[in-house]
This record gives C-alpha cells, sequence and structure tokens, in this order.
C-alpha cells in the first residue's frame, strides 16, 4: 500500500496507471533468428508442425498457445497463399516439348498449310457461381451471401491454328468428349 502511495505523490493517477512488470523473456527468444530462418526456408503448416520444429531445434517443449505467440512474436501471420504460373522449366521437360514441337506439331502445320489437315489449339474453362474469399483480420468470423455453388457455366474453345476462327461450345453441364464432338 505505501508503495501505491509513493507513485501517487510522485505523479498522481498517472503515475499509478503506469504498469511496471515486464514478466520473464522466453528461453525460445535465443534461438530466435535460427527458429525464424528455419520458418523462412520452409514455413509450417500448422502449429503443431511449428511445435515439433522448435523442439527439434532447440529441444525445448512449448505449449500450441506459447508457440502462436511466439510465431506472432517473430512476425508471422496467417495469410492466404497467391500462386504464381509455375514454369516447369527443368531441362528434362525443355526437351521433352522440343521434341513435341519437331516430331508432331510442326509437320502437322505443315500439313494444315497445305490444306490437308486442319489444326486446333482447345481448352476449357469452367466458371463457378459462387464466393471464394480469402483471410481477414477481425474480432469476430464474418459472413456475406453467398449463391450456393452449384450453378457452372463451362466455356470450350477451340482456335485454328493459322486462322483466326474461334469455335466455342458452352454449356452447365461437363465438358467431356460428347461435348468436344458437338460442333
Amino acid at each position: 500500500m505505501s508503495e501505491y502511495l509513493k507513485q501517487y505523490k510522485s505523479g498522481g493517477i498517472e503515475e499509478l496507471k503506469k504498469l511496471g512488470y515486464q514478466g520473464q523473456g522466453s528461453k525460445l527468444n535465443q534461438y530466435k533468428s535460427t527458429i525464424e530462418e528455419d520458418f523462412r526456408v520452409a514455413p509450417p503448416r500448422n502449429i503443431a508442425e511449428a511445435s515439433q520444429r522448435i523442439e527439434q531445434i532447440t529441444g525445448i517443449k512449448r505449449s500450441p498457445t506459447q508457440v502462436r505467440e511466439f510465431r506472432k512474436k517473430i512476425g508471422m501471420k496467417t495469410i492466404k497463399i497467391g500462386y504464381v504460373p509455375g514454369k516447369g522449366a527443368n531441362e528434362e521437360k525443355i526437351n521433352e516439348q522440343e521434341k513435341f514441337r519437331k516430331e508432331q506439331l510442326e509437320p502437322l502445320l505443315e500439313e494444315a498449310k497445305q490444306g490437308k489437315k486442319a489444326v486446333y489449339f482447345v481448352d476449357a474453362a469452367h466458371f463457378i457461381h459462387r464466393a471464394y474469399l480469402g483471410f481477414i483480420w477481425c474480432f469476430e468470423r464474418l459472413f456475406i451471401a453467398s449463391p450456393s455453388g452449384r450453378k457452372r457455366f463451362n466455356i470450350l474453345g477451340a482456335v485454328n491454328a493459322l486462322t483466326p476462327e474461334i469455335i466455342t461450345v458452352t454449356n452447365e453441364t461437363y465438358i467431356n468428349s460428347v461435348s468436344v464432338c458437338e460442333r
């Protein structure tokens, strides 16, 4: 009680509002850079994996809650993963594509130029009527109205390799061998 009185006399109510407790430092702090480096190379997929890897690195076992807090302390946060198209550019794949181009595609294109065959590049896209949500920092889970996701719109497109001709087939069921043969 006398400590509070001294604080009040020295600074009033504002001095009493100050919290001087610093807490104990985590034993994991001495391994912070090692753990951070390991997690940057291969981010853990979940708290259980992070706990296991921290124990392997440090020999210190921590609860999921403690690991979650430590993860925040080193700057990690839950973020939805983004992607960029994969290049798949390894030597074997490049050689395989080059062989296909020389031995199959170019001869077919030459026959198409002579009027013997028609060559089309074909692909399909499938649009689903629903929302795809990301992550947001909030105090409680938010919900937005969304369609059921059962309604689809499919487009099969074929582009002639030599002319600007485009053929499309659309439906709300499936793109399969029957729909490919429709036109």
